[in-house]
């Protein structure tokens, strides 16, 4: 398909972005880039296992000064954990990937060679293996001492296994009527920091157990109550097994699919929007246009979609005016408020111990997204390197959103109407029990919005009969959801009317010159 152009020769709306080479310097990593990175970093740091391997952003200059066309500088950022000498490092790599069987470009710039596009990702990884490293590959390596990356998942299933063969894990459970060791399942949380036990040094976790009877029951309605073993995923042992209390595993707990299948409540239409002539939007590769708005569309296993040069057009200055030059979720706490243990040491921090980027959903068309959609893939490696592909991790789209003017003349009986509509940039992560959508809604004014979509299934423990009722919500038979709350930080790098502008509005020069001096860390 041509450069948008679709199968009619009239206009696409969406240009899916080319998997080989990038276009922009924010454009999110390759299938390829992934791939190399992780083959640098293994020849200078063999053995580790790898927590996140995203773009390392170029610096504003670099991006603002960019045109299409331009010779394109790619960085990768790696966070690397040593199992064996239980370090964490951060590796900048510059990379830049060539085909030995090509022949250098006669131009005065060397154009990016292309090799044929692959099918397959074996044919990717053999490819890259035929690739040479050019330039200066490492750009920086830091290791950074008393931190732990984020729990990744090969850990959760390490973990069980790990119980599987534990005698005091056993006996445990046998108190409380549990036999069949396998059918339980455990969700594995960041210790937190309360005594110096829990220094960040050491990799510990304690899990959350439940019971799963049966292959398509819901574990979280069946909390093993009172139960924590404190683990160390470096040496993946178990130091002990704490049971604080053993009231019974709850009985009644409801499977919720077959719950809502025999709803007794009455089931609403069908409910379809059609598009005929399409969407609004134009989505060529990252670059996302639509009604006044203009932007870039990023990812990265941490923050999950990023925003990038998000502007507005201003008719009455037929020019784009920048607004913001990045957006994103850095962070989310999640508290719960029970004094008990463990339940007291459940503070998840979800998107610097799980990550968001990382386990993104794959998004269904008329389900998550309604109407006619676009959407984006996004890649990364695994904690071995492997790279991973989430198929329709971010969707875009649009939605009716009411009224936007209306006016009725009382002397002619005229109206005149005007709806409204809303761009919305989503994507929807689980982080075990729970699910977060994350919206990001553009209007027709000039409104920005962020939205953020808490579901899934709540946390839940069992009473112990000793006043833990009044910390929770009941849930079911002797069963509470914990209370908690959500503090989430939206980090905005504001734009407005420009680089400089923004600079002399905010102060920005002395908060970039910090950003420099002490740069995000894990």
């Amino acid at each position: 398909m041509k450069k948008n152009v679709g199968p009619d020769g009239k206009r696409a709306y969406y240009v899916p972005p080319d998997i080989i080479v990038p276009s922009h310097p924010l454009d999110p990593l390759t299938p390829d880039e992934v791939l190399l990175a992780v083959k640098i970093c293994k020849q200078l740091r063999p053995g580790c296992v790898f927590a996140s391997v995203a773009l390392h952003e170029p610096d504003k200059e670099t991006v603002l000064k960019f045109r299409p066309g331009d010779d394109i500088d790619r960085k990768v950022f790696t966070v690397l954990h040593d199992h064996s000498q239980d370090q964490t490092f951060e590796m900048i790599l510059n990379i830049a990937i060539e085909h030995n069987d090509e022949a250098p470009s006669s131009s005065s710039k060397p154009a990016p060679l292309r090799p044929p596009r692959p099918q397959t990702l074996s044919e990717r990884e053999e490819q890259v293996t035929n690739y040479s490293v050019v330039g200066n590959e490492l750009a920086s390596l830091k290791h950074i001492p008393d931190v732990q990356p984020r729990i990744m998942p090969h850990e959760y299933y390490a973990v069980e296994k790990l119980l599987l063969e534990n005698t005091d894990f056993l006996r445990a459970l046998e108190k409380r009527g549990i036999t069949d060791a396998t059918l339980v399942k455990a969700d594995p949380w960041s210790v937190g920091y309360f005594t110096e036990e829990d220094h960040p040094s050491r990799r510990l976790t304690r899990p959350l157990l439940f019971l799963k009877r049966t292959e398509k029951s819901n574990e979280y309605n069946c909390p093993i109550e009172g139960l924590s073993p404190l683990i160390d995923l470096n040496r993946m042992e178990v130091i002990r097994v704490d049971d604080y209390r053993s009231p019974p595993v709850p009985e009644d707990a409801t499977d919720w699919k077959e719950a809502w299948k025999t709803s007794p409540l009455p089931q609403l239409k069908p409910y379809k929007i059609l598009q005929p002539e399409g969407p609004s939007f134009r989505l060529d590769g990252y670059h996302l246009m639509w009604d006044k708005w203009d932007m870039r569309l990023g990812f990265s296993p941490r923050e999950g979609v990023i925003l990038h040069l998000i502007s507005f057009f201003d008719a009455t200055k037929s020019e784009l005016r920048p607004v913001i030059y990045r957006a994103s979720l850095s962070e989310m706490v999640v508290p719960y408020g029970n004094p008990l243990p463990p339940h007291y040491r459940k503070n998840a921090f979800d998107i610097g111990e799980d990550g968001i980027g990382a386990n993104l959903n794959s998004l269904k068309g008329n389900c998550d997204c309604i109407g006619a959609a676009a959407f984006i893939d996004v890649h990364m490696a695994d904690s071995d390197g492997d790279c991973v592909t989430i198929p329709r991790a971010i969707c875009v789209h649009e939605e009716d959103y009411g009224v936007l003017w209306k006016h009725t003349d009382f002397r002619t009986e005229k109206s005149s109407l005007r709806r409204g509509r809303r761009l919305v940039v989503s994507s929807f992560t689980t982080v075990a029990n729970y699910d977060y959508g994350f919206n990001w809604h553009f209007y027709q004014d000039g409104t920005i919005e962020f939205e953020n979509v808490l579901t899934g299934i709540l946390s839940a423990q069992v009473l112990s009969g000793i006043g833990s009722a009044k910390y929770g919500t009941p849930v079911g038979s002797n069963i509470i959801a914990t209370n908690h709350q959500h503090f989430l930080a939206v980090r905005l790098n504001m734009m407005v009317d420009g680089y400089e502008e923004s600079q002399n509005k905010e102060g920005g020069q002395n908060r970039e010159q910090e950003r420099k001096e002490k740069p995000n860390r894990i």
